[in-house]
């Protein structure tokens, strides 16, 4: 999962908590949510909420 998301170019020191399945990440740039799903789905996961 980092690794795809590490992939899109603004994403950052991506950090994965498997117990939780919550992620986060640093980002210098606004990234859509758009991107974020699509990279997420590549990696085989949902995302389990929509943008706030």
């Amino acid at each position: 999962m980092a690794q795809d998301l590490e992939a899109l170019p603004e994403v950052k020191g991506v950090q994965v908590d498997p117990g939780t399945g919550r992620v986060t990440f640093a980002s210098e740039q606004p990234v859509s949510w758009e991107e974020l799903a699509r990279a997420v789905k590549a990696a085989g996961y949902e995302l389990a909420s929509g943008p706030s």
